[in-house]
């Protein structure tokens, strides 16, 4: 009995423990998950706050010249990491100059996120108010140098770049801190500017600035060391490949399908930042088409513009696209320029009113919408501007169009179907220009 009684006693307290063992391991597997999870939520709020610092107010404007054309900001980022050690900021100034920022900590992930989320975070703050001139961009290059310097450890270094673009002086002011060289398309050749500083430390030289003349330049390649250090499927280093895709693409996207052709992406485990700035109209041939306010008159201008496309080469599936996105840049410049519809659109659609106001809209005198065509010939490819301006005050597209918005909106889904069936759309400050981009592939193109 006394046996039975310690073979039972044994066998209870083993079941005993590995219960409460059991229960342990549930609870560990629980607090892990629950870590987890925080972390995660941690991390999801971290990039909101980069993404909420990072900024590209030209992500959907131009700069506009006084008569057409202007200069506009393409730009794309790939991080390596929840967080981005690169960042970045372009503001347009009251005076319509642009100001940008580009920064690239050392290192990738949270550490170096934070270093430059705080340089972009004091640059934000301290272009408020800002007037172009040379004494206000020297002290701005200096107080955002200086303050990502005073925020470095000992062991850190920083990169950065700080430039203004004045379109009407044809000038680009500039202060670069151990940033890869500026590559320009000038006359169809590229030059590389190499930065005058070297990268940012706890120690800060006076910072020398750089002026370059935008005289006949229709590219500026601004790139984090990601892309130019990338090494290449044959061991070579992206930058030797860099200057002749940058002559025979027209967007970052182009670009980087380019590089990633050339190099694992992969393999990369450095954030890549491409900023171009592109000028639109500065060479090719112009034309220049002119209809009156009414369905008949764009549909007009549409064929016109679409009979010298075909003449000049453009064809196929991306001459329909263009077509598609013509047609909604001449319908928005027709319905918010003339018409002066907004938000009572639907409510007109809604009433079986909307069509009966198009079909009686008739002209009126000094009123007319106007279209420049301009045919770039692009390293046998054929670069395509179409700029559209209609009479009206504008209209107001949001930066970043949501899907569930898009598909319930009264206004903003014409801006979308465009972006998706040409390279580029942009619009212009007052929102009554839309510029559309598109690049085609022609053996000989004739303009």
């Amino acid at each position: 009995v006394d046996a039975l009684q310690r073979a039972l006693f044994a066998v209870t307290r083993e079941l005993y423990l590995e219960r409460v063992a059991e229960q342990a391991r549930q609870q560990e597997v629980e607090l892990l998950q629950y870590r987890n999870r925080y972390h995660s939520l941690q991390q999801e709020l971290a990039q909101a706050k980069e993404r909420h610092i990072v900024s590209n107010l030209l992500e959907t404007q131009y700069l506009q010249h006084a008569d057409h054309g202007g200069w506009l900001v393409d730009l794309l980022q790939q991080p390596r990491d929840i967080m981005s050690g690169d960042s970045y900021s372009v503001v347009r100034t009251n005076d319509n100059t642009l100001l940008l920022f580009l920064a690239d900590a050392m290192g990738h992930g949270l550490s170096a996120s934070v270093t430059s989320m705080l340089a972009t975070a004091f640059f934000n703050y301290a272009v408020q108010g800002y007037s172009s001139g040379e004494l206000e961009f020297a002290a701005l290059a200096t107080s955002v140098m200086n303050f990502a310097a005073q925020n470095l450890l000992e062991d850190e270094v920083f990169s950065g770049l700080v430039l203004e673009l004045d379109p009407d002086r044809k000038t680009v002011q500039l202060a670069s801190g151990g940033m890869p060289a500026l590559l320009l398309v000038r006359n169809g050749s590229v030059e590389r500017i190499r930065g005058a500083n070297p990268p940012v430390s706890a120690f800060l030289p006076p910072l020398q600035l750089q002026r370059i003349s935008l005289e006949t330049v229709s590219d500026i390649l601004l790139a984090t060391d990601g892309l130019g250090d990338a090494a290449t499927r044959e061991g070579r280093a992206y930058r030797e490949r860099l200057s002749t895709d940058l002559l025979t693409t027209a967007t970052t996207r182009e670009l980087f399908a380019q590089y990633s052709c050339q190099s694992d992406d992969s393999q990369n485990d450095d954030d890549i930042t491409i900023i171009r700035l592109t000028s639109v109209a500065s060479e090719g041939q112009h034309h220049r088409f002119t209809a009156p306010t009414t369905l008949a008159g764009i549909s007009c201008l549409q064929s016109q513009v679409c009979q010298r496309l075909e003449a000049a080469g453009a064809a196929g599936e991306r001459l329909d696209n263009l077509e598609l996105a013509l047609s909604e840049a001449l319908l928005n410049a027709f319905e918010h320029g003339f018409l002066r519809l907004g938000a009572d659109k639907q409510r007109l659609m809604l009433d079986d009113a909307y069509d009966e106001l198009v079909m009686a809209a008739a002209p009126q005198e000094g009123e007319e919408i106007s279209l420049n065509l301009i045919l770039v010939p692009r390293m046998g490819r054929l670069q395509v501007w179409v700029e559209v301006a209609d009479p009206g005050p504008g209209f107001e597209v949001p930066n970043r169009c949501g899907r569930k918005s898009a598909a319930t909106a009264t206004a903003g889904r014409g801006f979308l179907i465009m972006q998706r069936s040409v390279d580029l759309v942009r619009r212009n400050p007052a929102g009554n220009r839309l510029l559309l981009m598109q690049m085609f592939d022609v053996e000989n193109s004739q303009t």
